[in-house]
């Protein structure tokens, strides 16, 4: 403080305040304007002797701090000091009841008539302070200080009664002021408060807006620890799990680990209401991480109950007290946690909402609007820095007879146990969502194609594990999978070429299932499995009865000659299938024209010859037929091309590698089954007799290296049978 004479006016001793100077005091709207009017009257009171002066108004709210106001010091917001400060001038006058003289020099008080002058003291002592109280209905709410050049020669200055008047004044101006100040500093904590509520609001993240509410609260009301513990059952839960903190030099408690709801804990959600504690290291209720800490004055535990829904609680210390909490700044404080409260419900809700709006309600996996999404994301990421991305469509075969059969429910729940099987088989980092109906896809961001293939492998084998645990065929689960990975330059393509895949792949299990139901399976399976089929192979087999005995024949020598051929097992799967239907355009003519044991005409001959033709239209039809089409077509087409005279070729004229290789194939097994098989119309021949055609039509009907190999095949048969 500046102890040196000011250049000011001299003004008499003993003057007292002029009408504009008590006016000012009047006025006051506030501590900075109430310590300008002080200051300018005691610069008229004391005149030259004036040095400085100051004063301490008592926090009504809380009488153990007093609000210090004195040049230098900041007076919006002003600091509040404790009342039990031994060497501050402010907290000595507080302390008397009566007006004192402090000199500096070892703190000296003294009351005003036991002072003794300068020269009685015997030595050189610096500006004395004089104290007066501020009493206002007899309750004293602070002090004045002003402090003098001189001590009066013969004793107490000439207007130390005009100082105690002035205290007087002082008196009911700051009882006004300090209304005003109340006003203004929870205005202040209001606008605050709702400036932090908005933005909390705007937080959908519960993280974030846990960790920024902790930080609002060091922030805006000058605590330097928060905390705030969440219950995750609010109905019966005895525990509060550590959600955010701030301030903490080391978490008390682990993110995420749990404490006893008990104590000053428990009491704060119980009464839902704010609970103080003054010395947490004193108090055995408080939290054991409050009393843990070496230097903690004060501690709040804020209760979060929205319409008294208990959330859990926010815990702020002080490490020094300054006399921040006190009866309003509890009011504000309990305001704040509500807001917080409010913006936690929010943020639940949204986050509700949100997982809603991304999740299959019935599977609980990702939905469609959410695949949409990540697709497009994942997608761009391709683009911008080519990385890999794989798609796999998962559909559930015949899943409509399914519902059909057994019904909505047991249908839902098949839905809901391959929705389980998906995301309990693939990787953490796939995105497992329901595409619609019964379709699934599975997105594989940053995924190869050889990778992708691993993932399928998976999916299928714990197919078969659940199958085979299954009770009984009615529940095991039949998938058709697509898999297709992104190129750099057509991401967008990805969707319809998974989808692509999935449905040839789909159509390939339909066709090998239908090929091992017409191999070894009732006809009540054949039919339940493809109506059509079933119905036209049934009409067929009352028309002609060795006709179904005489296609699994067919279909065997076909897979063996295909096989014998290094043909792939896709390829060898459709032509078994298409010598198990080869003949299925025969359903369309008589039973009598079928097992006429005479020579058919001309004319009956070419409408037989139109078998091929129409059986390949009729199996046209299904779509997942497609590829067994040319086989049933074509496997009447003789291999030079030649259309007329005997056992010409039909109904094309096809010739060499132009007829399909399925076709070829089915051609030369049926020949010899034919041969060697009783008919109506014609006698068995014998094998060797059968070998003997095989031989010489090769070249001719039948393609040479297919003759080849199921020559070597008999022979070998030959071999077995003699052995």
């Amino acid at each position: 403080m500046d102890e040196t004479r000011p250049k000011q006016r001299s003004t008499p001793h003993g003057a007292g305040p002029r009408p504009e100077a008590r006016l000012a005091l009047e006025r006051a709207g506030g501590y900075g304007e109430l310590y300008d009017a002080v200051l300018v009257s005691c610069r008229q009171i004391a005149g030259s002797d004036f040095v400085d002066c100051a004063l301490g108004l008592v926090d009504p709210e809380d009488p153990e701090f007093f609000y210090p106001l004195r040049r230098g010091l900041p007076m919006r917001p002003p600091m509040k000091e404790p009342r039990s400060g031994e060497s501050n001038i402010l907290a000595l006058g507080l302390a008397s009841d009566e007006p004192l003289v402090l000199f500096d020099r070892a703190v000296e008080a003294r009351p005003i008539g036991q002072a003794r002058t300068a020269n009685q003291q015997g030595q050189s002592q610096p500006p004395p302070w004089i104290t007066a109280p501020l009493r206002r209905k007899k309750e004293k709410i602070g002090v004045l200080a002003v402090r003098v050049h001189t001590w009066g020669a013969t004793g107490a200055p000439p207007y130390i009664r005009s100082i105690e008047r002035l205290a007087e004044e002082i008196a009911w101006s700051a009882a006004n002021c300090h209304q005003h100040e109340q006003r203004e500093q929870t205005l202040n904590d209001y606008h605050d408060i709702f400036r932090v509520a908005a933005h909390l609001q705007s937080i959908r993240d519960p993280g974030e807006l846990l960790a920024e509410a902790c930080d609002a609260l060091i922030r805006s009301f000058g605590f330097d620890r928060a905390a705030i513990l969440l219950l995750d059952d609010p109905d019966g839960a005895r525990e509060l799990r550590w959600a955010a903190s701030r301030g903490f030099e080391e978490p008390a408690v682990p993110t995420g680990q749990t404490i006893p709801l008990d104590g000053a804990l428990a009491a704060a959600l119980a009464d839902n209401a704010t609970r103080l504690i003054r010395s947490p290291r004193e108090e055995h209720d408080a939290p054991e991480f409050m009393r843990a800490r070496e230097q903690c004055c004060r501690a709040a535990i804020l209760p979060l109950c929205p319409k008294n829904r208990p959330l859990g609680v926010i815990c702020a210390d002080h490490r020094f007290d300054h006399g921040q909490l006190n009866r309003r700044r509890v009011a504000t404080l309990a305001l704040f946690a509500n807001q917080v409260a409010l913006a936690i419900e929010n943020a639940r809700l949204y986050s509700r909402i949100e997982t809603l709006a991304r999740t299959d309600s019935l599977t609980s996996i990702y939905n469609r609007h959410y695949f949409d999404e990540a697709l497009e994301r994942e997608t761009a990421r391709v683009r911008r820095y080519g990385q890999q991305l794989c798609l796999m469509m998962v559909d559930l075969c015949d899943f409509k007879r399914f519902n059909d059969r057994f019904g909505h429910l047991t249908g839902d729940e098949m839905l809901r146990r391959v929705a389980r099987l998906l995301r309990e088989t693939v990787r953490a980092s796939d995105i497992v969502c329901r595409f619609g109906g019964d379709e699934f896809v599975v997105l594989m961001p940053n995924t190869g194609l050889s990778q992708a293939e691993w993932v399928r492998a998976r999916i299928e084998a714990a197919i078969e594990e659940a199958n085979r645990a299954a009770a009984s065929c009615d529940e095991h689960i039949r998938l058709s999978i697509g898999l297709r990975s992104a190129e750099r330059q057509s991401p967008e393509n990805l969707l319809a070429e998974a989808d692509s895949a999935m449905y040839i792949n789909k159509a390939r299990q339909t066709r090998q299932g239908l090929a091992r139901l017409l191999t070894s399976g009732p006809w009540g399976e054949v039919e339940r499995a493809d109506p059509f089929i079933g119905n036209t192979l049934r009409v067929l087999n009352d028309k002609d009865a060795t006709y179904l005995d005489h296609a699994r024949r067919v279909m065997d020598w076909s897979r063996q000659i295909a096989t014998r051929l290094g043909r792939p097992p896709l390829e060898i799967e459709d032509i078994c299938l298409g010598a198990l239907l080869h003949d299925v355009g025969k359903v369309a003519f008589d039973r009598e024209l079928l097992q006429r044991p005479s020579t058919l005409t001309p004319s009956e001959y070419r409408l037989i010859q139109t078998h091929a033709a129409f059986g390949a239209d009729l199996i046209g039809v299904v779509a997942h037929l497609q590829p067994i089409v040319p086989i049933i077509r074509h496997h009447h087409e003789r291999y030079d091309g030649r259309v007329r005279g005997q056992f010409p070729g039909y109904p094309d004229g096809l010739r060499g590698e132009d007829i399909p290789f399925g076709a070829r194939v089915v051609k030369a097994a049926d020949c010899f089954d034919c041969l060697t098989s009783e008919r109506p119309y014609h006698a068995a021949q014998s094998r060797d007799e059968a070998i003997a055609v095989i031989r010489h039509e090769a070249g001719r009907s039948f393609d040479p290296q297919i003759s080849a190999a199921l020559l070597e095949l008999l022979e070998e048969c030959a071999e077995d049978a003699t052995v």
